[in-house]
């Protein structure tokens, strides 16, 4: 595939359970590739390789799975608005969506006659929300994933040969920001209907992104590249992570940054971005999505379950 890097092509290594994963959870949440979580409060989801998703009330400790799509299928993203109501996206450009809290799923959107994976979901409120995939595939919906339009490249200011893989969407509630390959950002103010480029002086892939509380836009992507937007600055700045190890994931908590990436390591930057505090793990086992326990401290997905 042309420019095409993911962390599907990465080789995998074993890697120890999350401290405190009650012996009762699901085993295939033990064992199983997990690419995304999503947090609020106590509550966090969980989706990966074979349609799988977890659920858990108690900041991860205990998680009940149940299955979103065919088990060839893997899930990249997940996003809640509520309690009940939540999406995921993944390979198959599939979108499911859940009224139940993730106990059961319905498929919305699928294609499984062209090789372009979802990697990202982003919703506005319970009817506007956007998906981002392979070769500039971007889908938007107004009616709660009811129906799927697809929109053409030219809104994010590329032509109609604009190739670019997109492989996060996020916001703030009312922003929309998009980050891809070739330093790729943008942001829509009107749902995802047009799109403004944000210019970053960087050239690499980004993989993820996020808003914090204070409003503060950070990428991240290859080779341990993170920068962040702010009110303060007109400009992106580049934040020194220490390390070349690609960064898959970002939330925050009380203020601070934590990052996952490759390598076995995981980020946390303090709130303001000075320093940087990195842990790398013996065993080297990559890391793809992180959220933040009932003690604080962040727990890490891979491939093979949770990572403390």
């Amino acid at each position: 595939m042309k420019n095409f890097v993911f962390l599907l092509v990465v080789v995998f290594f074993g890697s120890p359970l999350a401290k405190g994963l009650e012996s009762g959870a699901d085993q295939r949440l033990r064992t199983t590739f997990l690419q995304s979580a999503f947090q609020s409060g106590s509550r966090v989801v969980v989706v990966g390789d074979r349609g799988l998703v977890g659920v858990s009330r108690d900041f991860g400790t205990s998680f009940t799975a149940s299955v979103a799509l065919d088990d060839q299928l893997m899930l990249n993203s997940v996003q809640f608005i509520d309690e009940n109501t939540g999406w995921a996206v993944g390979h198959g450009s599939s979108i499911v969506k859940t009224d139940d809290g993730g106990r059961t799923w319905k498929v919305q959107h699928q294609d499984l006659t062209q090789d372009r994976p979802l990697f990202g979901v982003y919703f506005l409120n319970s009817k506007i929300g956007v998906a981002v995939g392979l070769w500039s595939l971007i889908l938007r919906t107004e009616d709660g994933g009811a129906t799927w339009n697809s929109l053409s490249p030219v809104v994010f200011g590329g032509s109609e040969q604009f190739d670019l893989n997109i492989y996060a969407v996020f916001g703030d509630g009312k922003h929309i920001y998009a980050a891809g390959e070739r330093g790729f950002v943008a942001r829509s103010d009107d749902g995802g209907l047009t799109w403004e480029p944000m210019h970053v002086d960087y050239s690499g892939t980004f993989w993820t992104g996020g808003v914090n509380n204070n409003g503060d836009v950070f990428v991240a992507g290859l080779r341990g590249s993170a920068y962040v937007h702010s009110a303060d600055h007109a400009e992106w700045v580049r934040l020194e992570t220490q390390t070349k190890a690609s960064i898959t994931d970002v939330k925050f908590h009380n203020g601070d940054a934590f990052f996952s990436a490759l390598d076995g390591v995981s980020l946390r930057i303090p709130s303001g971005g000075r320093g940087c505090e990195i842990q790398t793990r013996p065993s080297r086992v990559p890391l793809t999505g992180v959220f933040i326990g009932g003690d604080g401290q962040p727990l890490y997905l891979s491939k093979k379950g949770f990572v403390q």
